[in-house]
């Protein structure tokens, strides 16, 4: 009987996490969805950068651990999507789109990325900490769960021409988007744990 309750209490705390994670996943997407391209960068931007000087919460408090990674996936699956619908937007030449503009979302992933590895690189030496390949892990599964709601979404609405359209899209901003963030993030990771090294 202990064994059955203890499974029940496991998987209670399980729902609550990947509720405490849809729920912020959701609010991030919904507000960064809406911003224009430079401020959904920066959102996505100061979001990865608290949640990487929050690691600690991961042992103490996980329910707020998750939920800052369900608002990364929510923040950068909102910025990925104002980037594909300004894409389509630029191929009808509705807006103009300058090169001042991608440089200043990817400027400005690349600090949120070095700043975020240099955090995670300088507490890399406390062991009860998350270590990077589980913060990535858990953030890029998250962002695929969200991506794949939204592509099936895209299906059920308009047919399958225009999930299909969504998918490669959001396929090439999250490579841009991954690419802006991995790069320096690794870079100031090394940085921080060469520079904090006990």
């Amino acid at each position: 009987m202990k064994s059955n309750n203890r499974i029940l209490s496991l998987i209670l705390v399980d729902l609550m996490y990947l509720l405490a994670v849809v729920v912020a996943g959701i609010l991030a997407f919904s507000i960064t969805s809406h911003l224009p391209e430079i401020p959904a960068a920066w959102v996505s931007a100061l979001l990865i950068i608290l949640i990487s000087t929050q690691n600690y919460l991961w042992r103490s408090h996980p329910l707020i651990w998750w939920c800052g990674l369900g608002a990364i996936a929510g923040a950068l699956g909102g910025t990925a999507l104002i980037l594909v619908d300004t894409a389509q937007l630029l191929e009808t030449n509705t807006i103009p789109e300058t090169i001042a503009t991608r440089f200043q979302i990817i400027l400005s992933l690349n600090l949120a990325g070095l700043i975020g590895g240099i955090i995670l690189g300088r507490d890399h030496h406390d062991l009860s900490l998350p270590r990077p390949k589980v913060f990535i892990a858990s953030v890029s599964a998250l962002t695929t769960v969200a991506y794949t709601v939204l592509i099936s979404m895209k299906f059920i609405v308009e047919g399958l021409d225009a999930a299909r359209t969504l998918s490669s899209r959001l396929s090439t901003s999250t490579t841009i988007l991954v690419a802006a963030l991995a790069i320096p993030g690794w870079i100031g990771f090394r940085l921080g744990y060469h520079r904090f090294k006990k």
